[in-house]
């Protein structure tokens, strides 16, 4: 099947000794950590396939660190490991599609061996996600493109997508999706938009695909695959053919600025 990658956290050494002596027979690449920071700088940095949280830690939740795992490494999942009895419908609520379970203290070869078979399926069954901008826009996940709640919705994205991972403020979403409405009205309809959006990802195990601010919004870059991004990190692509988000008339600022890139590639 392959070696799979995990990653442990708990702040007990004598609990990471057990749970290392439990798995080391296995075809695993496992490491292991008792820092927050450096726990969650190795998931954003290696992307490993699963993740094991102890939920109680001192200075850190080990909900809100999974939270923070899964938005900077979105295909990794997430198992829980605790000494003590959770709130499991809760958890997995906030984690989603990520969660792969929980893994009660003291745990048994068994067990570990058990989510170590886990892992090795929903790596081998790994979703890719794709959005394409050149002519009209589609997010697809394995090839299927997606059905969005509303054309508003669907723009959202887009534009998000367009700005490859910066953060979009407000009031440019509302300058592109609704220029002309009067500003309380054009506040509803973003807000109304950006919770369709956030739920339609939720439903569909994307929840990490954007993180949603206040009046601010962001694609996570490394949770899906994009034409136009492809595109302009290798000089080779010559994928671009003049359209661009073409239903949009906001992306043209963005398509005459890919016109240049075409010609300097030509002329190169």
């Amino acid at each position: 099947m392959g070696a799979v990658s995990i990653i442990v956290i708990d702040d007990e050494i004598r609990s990471l000794q057990v749970f290392v002596g439990n798995v080391l027979d296995a075809d695993i690449q496992c490491v292991y950590f008792s820092d927050c920071d450096k726990f969650l700088n190795y998931a954003r940095e290696h992307k490993p396939d699963c993740a094991f949280l102890d939920i109680n830690m001192p200075g850190k939740n080990g909900v809100d660190l999974a939270e923070e795992v899964t938005e900077a490494s979105p295909d990794t999942k997430i198992v829980f490991i605790s000494g003590y009895a959770q709130n499991e419908r809760e958890i997995s609520e906030r984690i989603g599609a990520n969660l792969l379970g929980f893994c009660y203290k003291p745990y048994s070869r068994d067990k570990i061996e058990w989510y170590i078979t886990k892992i090795h399926e929903s790596k081998q069954s790994r979703r890719v996600v794709t959005a394409k901008t050149f002519g009209a826009f589609d997010l697809a996940v394995n090839g299927e493109n997606q059905e969005f709640p509303s054309q508003k919705s669907k723009e959202f994205l887009a534009l998000l997508v367009a700005r490859r991972g910066a953060t979009v403020e407000m009031g440019e979403t509302i300058a592109a999706l609704w220029p002309d409405k009067e500003t309380d009205k054009a506040k509803m309809l973003y807000r109304n938009a950006k919770c369709r959006l956030e739920l339609f990802l939720r439903e569909r195990g994307l929840g990490a695909l954007v993180a949603f601010g206040r009046g601010r919004a962001s694609v996570n870059c490394s949770a899906l695959e994009c034409d136009m991004w492809r595109y302009l990190d290798d000089e080779r692509d010559e994928s671009y053919k003049g359209e661009f988000l073409i239903n949009y008339g906001w992306s043209l600022t963005t398509q005459l600025w890919l016109d240049e890139v075409a010609e300097r590639r030509k002329k190169q």
